[in-house]
């Protein structure tokens, strides 16, 4: 089961996130506003506002994919408009829509429910509360909905890919949660990718010197150059492929996804599991 402790356990632990604790909304992981950018974006939890359906603003990844099938460069409507090839959706577009998205610090706010109704009134009064004399925004908030007592791991999928985009940034390598779909093969959740040409011309060109997730490479404009720079390591493979599964104890249609002859490893992600199979790694 997934709480209010869990997720906030895994950005700290796992991420290195610091938590805080803020009086009346209680313990909040901080982001930088870059960081949380990405975090909304590949999980879909959105920013806390009241002058929005659900009383969020949601980023959503799907808006900035480029091709809808592998190896065709057929493009899809998202980051460009098919019609006109226009730039349609992106970091910049966004946040001219929400100026908010990109200054001060961010916070990941988990709040735990029973049933939706009661959640919505729950984001009304934080950030009624938020609105007074707390000193910050409500929309420097994140929310992650759970929901309590049963919460459906399988919910948080797009949580626990992010963990692995963010995790293998952080070591130098190209992530990405927007692979175009394979015929006969399927979509897998997540890659990484060792490319030191394009590691070298970015730091060439004095934009830092570490792994991006290709989302991620999109806000430098937004949000200047990212401080973190990755250890010098030789030991990278040359990519890797994940599947996330939630409510299943094996994904076995990760072999073809090393059947295309694209990922030198593979591993499923699992959070319950405790054993790995003989076809691919495990994360768990």
């Amino acid at each position: 089961m997934i709480d209010k402790q869990f997720v906030l356990s895994v950005l700290n632990k796992t991420l290195g996130f610091p938590i805080v604790d803020i009086p009346r909304i209680g313990k909040v992981a901080k982001l930088s506003a870059r960081e949380a950018f990405l975090y909304s974006t590949l999980t879909a939890h959105g920013y806390l506002d009241t002058s929005e359906p659900e009383n969020r603003f949601f980023l959503k990844r799907d808006y900035y994919r480029v091709f809808n099938q592998a190896e065709e460069f057929e493009l899809q409507e998202g980051l460009m408009s098919i019609s006109d090839l226009s730039f349609s959706c992106t970091p910049t577009i966004n946040i001219v829509d929400k100026p908010y998205i990109r200054g001060g610090s961010k916070y990941i706010l988990p709040i735990e429910y029973t049933k939706y109704a009661s959640f919505l009134g729950q984001l009304d009064k934080v950030s009624a509360y938020l609105k007074g004399k707390s000193g910050k925004s409500p929309h420097d908030f994140v929310i992650v909905p759970i929901r309590a007592g049963q919460s459906k791991v399988s919910e948080f999928e797009a949580f626990f890919e992010y963990i692995i985009s963010f995790y293998f940034s952080k070591l130098g390598y190209f992530s990405d949660t927007q692979i175009p779909f394979y015929y006969a093969v399927g979509t897998p959740d997540a890659a990484i990718y060792d490319i030191p040409k394009l590691r070298a011309a970015l730091k060439k060109n004095g934009l830092g010197q570490k792994g991006y997730s290709l989302i991620e490479l999109m806000t430098i404009t937004t949000f200047g150059l990212d401080t973190f720079v990755a250890s010098e390591n030789s030991d990278l493979v040359d990519s890797a492929v994940f599947e996330v599964k939630t409510l299943q104890k094996s994904a076995p249609q990760i072999k073809k996804y090393i059947e295309t002859g694209i990922f030198n490893k593979a591993f499923e992600v699992i959070p319950f599991k405790g054993y790995g199979e003989d076809y691919a790694g495990l994360i768990s």
